[in-house]
């Protein structure tokens, strides 16, 4: 059974985040439109620095193998 774990944004992140994005039924659930590397990566700088000045709170879903 695998263990979901929350976890803050980190640019350590992006290239799974990018893969990931990729595909289009994960894609409709994100708040960016075009699927680029470099677009991911704005869009997880975005997020860390919303989070830092207090205006959003938005989280990394982890999918653990236990």
């Amino acid at each position: 059974m695998g263990k979901v774990i929350l976890v803050p944004h980190k640019i350590e992140y992006v290239k799974e985040l990018y893969e990931l994005s990729k595909d289009p039924e994960v894609h409709k659930h994100l708040n960016f439109d075009n699927p680029s590397f470099e677009s991911t990566k704005e869009f997880v700088r975005y997020v860390i620095k919303a989070e830092e000045i207090g205006n959003e709170v938005s989280r990394v879903i982890l999918n653990k193998e236990l």
